[in-house]
């Protein structure tokens, strides 16, 4: 299956970062984020791996929601 993004939002303080990010990354495919400096690569990842908090959406791992793991 693999990993689900849906709508994030993150940020640090009051400063939005992510805005409505939505991505599928599948298992035995390759997916890179690219872009330029300072448009949130770092802060996608840091959410993802549970880092940072995400103000809203949903990350699915598997099909299953990580809040609930």
């Amino acid at each position: 299956m693999g990993i689900e993004l849906s709508h994030i939002n993150a940020g640090i303080r009051r400063k939005q970062i992510l805005h409505n990010v939505s991505l599928i990354a599948r298992d035995g495919q390759v997916t890179g984020i690219l872009g330029p400096n300072g448009c949130g690569k770092s802060t996608l990842v840091k959410t993802i791996f549970g880092i940072m908090e995400r103000t809203s959406g949903d990350i699915l791992l598997n099909g299953k929601n990580v809040k609930d793991l």
